[in-house]
């Protein structure tokens, strides 16, 4: 059985990972293409290069990806000593997504966080 900070071990083509400043265009494609059924009721995209550097200043974006392929993101801001904020959860079309445990362990994401919001 995988650990919860492992990938099952089927799975060896997926990585996760934190990502930087160079996976900006990938995290803008991948999250305005799993929000695109905001469009009737948002003008324009859901999130830009710019908004995506502005939250690299608060938080972190966990990646998952199959190969080099961006398939899942989320966003993680830690908002005091116990409360933290998840957010902008896409996931990009991808066989065998159904199989990968996509978490890390509440050490490394939560810092001990009690409350999301």
């Amino acid at each position: 059985m995988a650990s919860a900070t492992s990938l099952p071990e089927s799975s060896s083509e997926y990585r996760v990972r934190l990502a930087d400043s160079a996976d900006t265009d990938a995290l803008v494609r991948l999250i305005n293409a799993a929000f695109i059924v905001e469009k009737p009721i948002i003008d324009g995209d859901r999130i830009n290069a710019e908004k995506v550097s502005a939250l690299f200043e608060t938080g972190k974006f966990l990646l998952l990806e199959e190969g080099s392929q961006l398939v899942s993101c989320i966003y993680a801001e830690i908002k005091e000593p116990r409360r933290g904020y998840l957010g902008l959860l896409a996931v990009g079309f991808c066989a065998g997504l159904e199989e990968v445990a996509f978490c890390a362990s509440a050490d490394d994401a939560s810092n001990g966080i009690r409350n999301m919001q």
